[in-house]
């Protein structure tokens, strides 16, 4: 799930909106991100997302259906090697009994 940054000074909550590119950690008005539950930039605007996005959008969106894109680093400006691959590590392992169910199934199809 998508993180919002832009909360303080009366901002509007501003999440983060999967992309094929992160632009949103240098770019001040841009909340593109391609890392899994990645941040927005500081700042709301019309270029951001009123609420979180999900695993269906970060799949649709950054992997690119074929799962080849962004997998397993993502790609802009401050990459880390593997930075996708982790991200959904630890997101997985956060996990409750029944939520892990539930991926479990997904993951069989």
């Amino acid at each position: 799930m998508t993180k919002s940054v832009a909360t303080g000074s009366g901002q509007n909550k501003s999440f983060g909106m999967y992309a094929g590119v992160s632009t949103a950690r240098t770019a001040q008005r841009d909340n593109a991100t391609s890392l899994c539950a990645g941040r927005g930039s500081k700042h709301a605007d019309d270029n951001s997302s009123p609420n979180a996005q999900v695993l269906r959008d970060f799949v649709t969106n950054t992997l690119k259906e074929d799962g080849n894109g962004n997998w397993p680093t993502s790609k802009g400006d401050d990459t880390k090697p593997n930075d996708n691959a982790k991200a959904v590590a630890t997101d997985l392992v956060a996990l409750n009994s029944d939520e892990k169910t539930i991926v479990a199934g997904l993951l069989e199809l």
